[in-house]
């Protein structure tokens, strides 16, 4: 046996390692050419999830800071042409400059209970606004606020405004009994809504549907339209029902009485401080009362011996503790 290998032997075999060598980089190489595109489609993918993740978080901490601001009574009054349908664009009803038209409503409280009208003709020249609506607790409880708000800018405005809500629902009955189960409470219920501005409280009479010249979406649980001289001004689609005053609806309700926006913000700022030091008064004179009632019982117990001048100054104390 030779002490060491001939070189026409060994060459040969160090070019077939090193092409070897080669072909299997440029295969790793190839395999992972290929993977990229799927590298790239599951980073894109999660990206994407992440992101429609934190525009939801986003979305929900908005509606948030609405309600927090709504219930310190603080409104903002935002431009109509950015509202968004949430989860995308809904076609409900006539849409902005289109005409209003008649139908058919049948009235459930009021002198004209009973009756079947054209809520239209109702508002006789006035800027309207008509809630289309199932009954939804939510969209119910926003009727609420709306009346609240409307209050605020008719006490400033000199435009009167008729506001109407026609509920959508197959059985009238199963929509008392969701307003409040018996006759008595619903009744309440709608007078609640008629002393806070809604003219007008009716049914339609074609059911979930709504009056089909209007094309209604009845997989939303709330269409309202503004409208002015028989046409739609504004058009909003809510498919859980506006629970708290939106800011791009009251800045088309601005608009339909002609009125900017921050003049309309301050109206409604204004008089939410009214209330607010109106009812902080109402809280004082409550306690003052009882401050006075408290005084004097005790005074009568230490005259008739029962209780020491001590320990009715510690049972006054303990009642109304200094701040």
């Amino acid at each position: 046996m030779p002490k060491t290998l001939d070189a026409n032997f060994i060459r040969p075999l160090q070019e077939k390692n090193i092409k070897s060598q080669a072909m299997n980089q440029m295969n790793q190489f190839l395999i992972l050419f290929s993977l990229l595109p799927v590298f790239a489609m599951s980073a894109f993918s999660q990206e994407e999830v992440d992101n429609r993740r934190s525009k939801s978080e986003q979305e929900m901490e908005g509606r948030k800071r609405e309600r927090q601001a709504y219930q310190q009574g603080r409104y903002r009054v935002a431009d109509p042409d950015n509202f968004k349908v949430e989860g995308g664009q809904v076609f409900s009803g006539p849409q902005s400059g289109e005409k209003l038209p008649r139908f058919r409503a049948t009235s459930l409280f009021g002198e004209n209970k009973g009756e079947t009208f054209n809520p239209v003709s109702l508002a006789d020249g006035r800027p309207q606004i008509i809630f289309f609506q199932t009954d939804s607790g939510v969209a119910l409880r926003g009727l609420f606020g709306v009346g609240n708000v409307l209050g605020k800018i008719n006490a400033n405005s000199d435009r009167d405004i008729h506001l109407a809500c026609i509920f959508l629902n197959d059985d009238p009955t199963s929509l008392l009994e969701r307003l409040g189960g018996k006759a008595e409470r619903s009744e309440g219920i709608l007078t609640q809504l008629k002393n806070r501005g809604v003219d007008l409280l009716a049914i339609s009479p074609e059911g979930r549907n709504g009056p089909g010249a209007l094309g209604l979406n009845r997989n939303v649980a709330q269409t309202v339209l503004l409208a002015k001289n028989g046409h739609v001004t504004r058009n909003y689609v809510f498919n859980q029902g506006m629970l708290y005053p939106d800011p791009h609806f009251l800045g088309g309700l601005a608009e339909l009485i002609g009125e900017d926006r921050e003049t309309v913000a301050t109206w409604l700022r204004v008089e939410s401080q009214k209330e607010e030091r109106s009812a902080m008064r109402g809280r004082e004179d409550s306690q003052g009362s009882a401050k006075r009632a408290l005084r004097r019982k005790l005074r009568e117990f230490v005259q008739d011996g029962k209780i020491s001048g001590e320990e009715a100054r510690e049972t006054y104390q303990a009642a109304f503790p200094e701040p």
